[in-house]
């Protein structure tokens, strides 16, 4: 009699798991990286902040230009450039939150709330359209995001909020540092 118990007991089991994984979403949405494609081969990134002027981020040689509200502004900070074009070739997507534009008020997914990320290459292809929502509250690394306006939003492994949420100027290179061993202005110090 045990040993009929211990094999119903596996069946339970065995028949629970089964149920279980047929609920999960499906592995082909939830795993691997947000997007596919190299750093160095990104040539535009156009962003949009709300109650902000559109910025354009334009590779220029080696370095990055910012155009603000379509006019060109200077030099931008590198720094900011690389740092958002790493954080999105290595975000990992972590969940399905939603499947549906239902909840896209809590997520900040709604017109009025998200940021919009778009890559393209020196050929004027789209490599990422991205629209960007709230930290989850959960954990603070994971960021909400929409990938290519389909319908799903998903939770990625990195912290896209802060470095695109940024007032526009904050795109420009930080000031010039004079240099060590300038004339001084008479009087200064």
């Amino acid at each position: 009699m045990r040993r009929w118990g211990l094999w119903l007991m596996l069946a339970v089991l065995a028949a629970g798991f089964a149920l279980w994984r047929a609920q999960q979403p499906a592995r082909s949405l939830q795993a691997g990286r947000l997007a596919s494609f190299a750093p160095a081969g990104v040539a535009r990134i156009t962003i949009e902040v709300p109650k902000e002027p559109k910025v354009a981020l334009v590779r220029k040689g080696a370095g990055w230009e910012v155009a603000i509200g379509g006019e060109r502004r200077g030099r931008a900070d590198a720094g900011a450039v690389d740092r958002l074009l790493g954080a999105l070739s290595r975000a990992r997507i972590v969940r399905i939150a939603a499947r549906s534009r239902r909840h896209d008020a809590d997520f900040r997914l709604d017109p009025g709330s998200r940021t919009r990320v778009v890559l393209a290459d020196a050929a004027g292809r789209t490599l990422l359209r991205l629209a960007v929502g709230k930290q989850s509250a959960g954990d603070l690394v994971s960021t909400y995001v929409r990938r290519n306006d389909e319908d799903a939003v998903l939770a990625v492994d990195e912290a896209l909020v802060w470095l695109v949420r940024r007032p526009a100027d904050a795109w420009l290179a930080p000031k010039q540092a004079k240099r060590a061993g300038e004339k001084k202005p008479s009087g200064a110090p």
